[in-house]
């Protein structure tokens, strides 16, 4: 089961200011989805990671992968989910001011596949309650849901998002040692395409 998280006072006030100063723009017109910004609600926090090619390559584990933003779901007042807000980290703790928010199809698409890696009964069966987080592999155009579990044994399950490199299946479940060794010979091969050139 997910492990919920509070959302930080500073980060869900940063994220009202964001809206707040955008209100006008077409762009956060279309984030909200047709509602406006006083109706927002701000729900499941969760860390998105970043893992680079060589780490792949070298057939590194996730903890490999760092974290570069937070992300926070955004709501209208019958909890319909059609936007995210995400929040790039820096040294001091976020960057307000680079706030962005997603939607349309992809978006979509991440969300469907979160609720099915937390539905999943693999997952569902896991004795500790997990984290949520999102992976990207930017060089490989990977983007998944990551569900992590800590303790003495630590356990991780990722679902690949649509569109996905021919090396993975969109909606199959992976183990996260499974998950990257799918990768690893791509990763190889493209970084000795890069050495050559």
């Amino acid at each position: 089961m997910l492990q919920p998280k509070p959302i930080p006072a500073a980060l869900a006030s940063a994220i009202r200011r964001k809206l707040r100063f955008e209100a006008e723009s077409e762009q956060l017109a279309a984030a909200l989805g047709g509602h406006t910004r006083h109706r927002v609600r701000l729900s499941l926090p969760h860390p998105a990671y970043f893992l680079r090619l060589d780490d792949v390559a070298l057939g590194r584990s996730l903890t490999a992968a760092y974290p570069t933003a937070t992300r926070v779901l955004l709501s209208d007042g019958e909890r319909e989910v059609y936007s995210v807000a995400e929040i790039p980290k820096c040294e001091a703790g976020f960057l307000s001011e680079a706030i962005s928010f997603e939607h349309g199809p992809l978006f979509d698409q991440l969300l469907v596949d979160m609720a099915t890696l937390a539905s999943n009964s693999v997952t569902q069966s896991a004795p500790k309650q997990a984290e949520l987080r999102l992976l990207r592999v930017p060089a490989l155009q990977v983007v998944a849901a990551w569900l992590h579990w800590d303790g003495s044994t630590p356990a991780d399950w990722l679902l690949p998002t649509e569109p996905t490199p021919p090396c993975l299946t969109a909606q199959r479940l992976y183990d996260g040692n499974s998950f990257l060794e799918v990768l690893r010979h791509p990763a190889q091969q493209q970084l000795a395409a890069s050495n050559k050139r």
